[in-house]
């Protein structure tokens, strides 16, 4: 490879790579603190500062957590065995600026066991698990998340279902906790990162270049 070839291909590469690193994120954060559910946690995050430079995408996250205890009641002369036992919570993360919203439902368990006569009940603790809701904002929306100040959001659940395979006679209830921490992620890329003219200059000099790079491997 000639020196003209290496120096034009290795100036378009780092115009090339220069776009590339340009964009930026920048994020907000709120804790929801693990609590009994039903939860209900309303709170703000800041909006995008445009000084920064133009939006290209917004993302809104809770990761959460939820501990359930399953209690089952015997109410049979007899132990009986009980299999798939298990908590559904249901949860919700709200944005209160365009009434985005995403649900699921997280499930803790399943357990098996043997449970003896009622008293006492039989307990199942310790049942968790972990996910991740995600609000991801259409481009048309993205001047409701810019400005200088803070919009709500709401991250809900009920109190969830409590159930379980066993015979007629063994009952199923219980309790959980649940809680996390939303994110808004805005991804943007920065004012300062326009190129220069003489960026400019360089990359068209470095197609230029390769242009006719092509022509005489050609010829």
């Amino acid at each position: 490879m000639s020196i003209l070839r290496r120096f034009v291909t290795g100036g378009a590469l780092f115009v090339v790579a220069t776009a590339v690193a340009s964009a930026n994120t920048v994020q907000f954060s709120h804790t929801t603190l693990t609590a009994a559910t039903p939860i209900s946690d309303t709170f703000t995050l800041g909006d995008f500062n445009t000084a920064l430079g133009t939006l290209t995408g917004i993302s809104i996250s809770t990761s959460y957590s939820v501990v359930a205890e399953v209690d089952i009641l015997n109410s049979l002369s007899t132990s009986q065995a009980y299999t798939n036992a298990n908590a559904s919570i249901p949860l919700t993360l709200t944005s209160s600026i365009d009434a985005l919203t995403a649900s699921t439902t997280a499930t803790a368990g399943p357990a098996a066991g043997t449970c003896a006569p009622f008293p006492p009940t039989c307990i199942v603790g310790g049942l968790t698990t972990t996910g991740t809701l995600t609000l991801n904002v259409a481009p048309v929306d993205f001047g409701l998340y810019e400005g200088g100040g803070s919009d709500s959001y709401i991250v809900s659940s009920t109190g969830g279902t409590y159930s379980g395979s066993a015979n007629p006679g063994v009952f199923f209830s219980g309790n959980a906790n649940a809680g996390g921490t939303t994110t808004i992620t805005y991804t943007y890329t920065p004012l300062s990162s326009t190129p220069e003219p003489a960026t400019m200059a360089l990359f068209g000099t470095a197609l230029v270049g390769l242009g006719l790079i092509r022509r005489r491997v050609r010829s």
